[in-house]
């Protein structure tokens, strides 16, 4: 590390930041990107893209390693990393490379979020996949950061600071914006054919809920009194309060709850919450639903026993279609 010019040292720095954290092998296209922008940017100036991708590998050389079939770059040893991250490397010619986990965990979701509320992505969800396509392929960093950037922030959760909060808020708010702003074009991205609808329709709390930020879930539910607690979206017009129960995020569930949202309601194949957590074998969820099942009414009429009984048949039978699948598939192999 000590052979790293003095000026090149920042990039070099942040690289190897986002080779240890990263939650996949990035290209050596991404990893250019990373550096080519601050948190404060409204897009990558051109100019900044210059740098040279061998100067990157000759900086680094012994602690990267680049693979020329895959074009992934990694860190040449996990031991690396471990270095990085040591009490170590604090007390000789290398303490500048030093890496604190939450400190690089929030660089890396600021970065991220950062690029998604870049001014270019600012109108919105594309109507056809090939404006998308077109546009995506000059934004290197655009698979990872719209896949991951909610990831970081699940990591950070509790240690996400009034800023990262800040920034969360303010890229969820664009989704009030004509086809969805920014909000809108990272719905598109995982499912650039598909998810025109999904982007129209789909709150940021469902997301919030899905990726299991707590945090953000209260910030929403804080910021906007009198929200709908219960707008449906993602495939199968599920409330936030369904897709927690699917995922298992039991805080998340009880906050909703507690907020006032719905545990009656049915997704488009008429399962409730309840029918997840039965699913799932989750017994403290489960547990958790009856009891707001016993204390609510229903609008619609059901009974919290009706409910519950139904629920169960539900499960019951998803488990029945289950291994049913799983032994044809047993005797097909």
């Amino acid at each position: 590390m000590a052979r790293i010019p003095e000026n090149s040292r920042g990039f070099a720095r942040e690289a190897m930041l986002w080779l240890s954290f990263a939650f996949r092998p990035l290209r050596l296209t991404e990893l250019c990107e990373t550096v080519a922008f601050n948190e404060l940017d409204a897009t990558v100036d051109p100019l900044d893209r210059l740098l040279a991708a061998h100067d990157l590998l000759r900086w680094c050389q012994g602690l990267i390693t680049y693979d020329p079939w895959t074009k992934d770059v990694t860190l040449s040893h996990s031991s690396v990393r471990t270095y990085l991250l040591s009490d170590q490397i604090n007390c000789g010619p290398s303490s500048f490379f030093s890496v604190e986990e939450v400190q690089a965990e929030r660089l890396l979701l600021r970065k991220c979020l950062t690029y998604m509320t870049f001014t270019d992505f600012g109108k919105g969800y594309r109507p056809n996949y090939h404006e998308w396509e077109a546009l995506s392929r000059n934004w290197p960093l655009l698979s990872y950061a719209s896949n991951y950037w909610a990831s970081h922030a699940h990591a950070l959760d509790a240690a996400l600071e009034p800023y990262d909060h800040d920034l969360i808020s303010r890229f969820c708010k664009t989704s009030n914006d004509e086809r969805g702003g920014n909000f809108g074009f990272w719905i598109q991205c995982p499912s650039p054919q598909a998810g025109i609808h999904i982007a129209r329709v789909t709150p940021p709390l469902y997301y919030a809920a899905s990726f299991g930020l707590r945090t953000v879930v209260g910030s929403l539910i804080s910021a906007n009194k009198g929200m709908n607690l219960d707008a449906v979206g993602g495939r199968n017009d599920s409330t936030a309060l369904q897709v927690a129960c699917y995922r298992g995020h039991y805080g998340i569930a009880k906050d909703l709850l507690h907020a006032g949202a719905n545990p009656y309601h049915r997704d488009r194949h008429g399962r409730s919450s309840l029918v997840y957590a039965l699913r799932h074998g989750d017994k403290d969820m489960a547990e958790l639903l009856r009891q707001y099942l016993a204390s609510r009414t229903d609008p619609k009429g059901e009974t919290a026993s009706m409910h519950i009984e139904d629920a169960s048949t539900t499960a019951d039978a998803f488990e029945g279609c289950a291994r049913v699948r799983r032994e044809r598939d047993l005797y097909q192999s």
